[in-house]
């Protein structure tokens, strides 16, 4: 056994780490111990962050990789996306340009209409002057259009969806909370209605073909 301070030190702290998953008491100590010293520094991480800008800056930008990276894997996983295919709905997939793998994924047979856009022209869309369906409302056929929205939205308002809608035609599914939904929430908790609509479509679309 190695008799170095270092190697010590190293023995002493992988115990004490170890130690609470094999000893209930042991880990009742530590963790009323952890929540004793918060109480009495409840300032503490404020102070930090305030002492520490780069830090901060530096997890903001390590949370928001890992925040896109996440939005990432779950379209990667979201097999049941492979139905859109068949679908007479149109759906296309935006995203920045740094986010190279979507293409290589299963999404690929889905998203046909899948686009990677440049940092320049992914900014102009979030200034909302690059594309706007508002500006193209007596074009759209909203038969095609199913829409999700929350009357609670902080960042988009809801009146303007819900008169997109009337004019246009689109199926609008209100929410009366949920602040601004995530697409990954709406396919979660609606997938039944948006696959029925899907079918709806795909079923309106073969009717018309078919010969009389």
């Amino acid at each position: 056994m190695c008799g170095r301070p270092e190697c010590q030190r190293r023995r002493r702290s992988d115990y004490y780490q170890k130690k609470p998953a094999t000893d209930p008491e042991y880990f009742q100590v530590v963790r009323d111990s952890q929540k004793q010293w918060w109480d009495e520094h409840p300032d503490y991480q404020k102070q930090h962050r305030q002492q520490n800008p780069p830090l901060v800056e530096s997890n903001r930008q390590r949370q928001r990789l890992r925040d896109r990276k996440r939005r990432v894997e779950l379209l990667v996983r979201n097999n049941l996306a492979l139905d859109l295919k068949y679908s007479a709905s149109e759906v296309w997939l935006l995203g920045p340009s740094k986010v190279c793998d979507l293409d290589r994924n299963n999404l690929a047979s889905a998203f046909g209409n899948a686009y990677r856009l440049s940092d320049a022209n992914w900014n102009k869309l979030r200034r909302g002057n690059f594309y706007n369906p508002w500006q193209h409302r007596s074009e759209i056929n909203g038969l095609k259009l199913m829409m999700f929205h929350a009357k609670d939205d902080p960042n988009v308002p809801y009146e303007g969806t819900r008169e997109f809608a009337e004019i246009t035609g689109a199926k609008l599914k209100s929410l009366s909370r949920g602040g601004h939904i995530s697409t990954d929430y709406v396919v979660r908790e609606y997938w039944a209605q948006i696959k029925k609509f899907f079918d709806s479509a795909r079923t309106e679309k073969h009717s018309a073909l078919s010969p009389c």
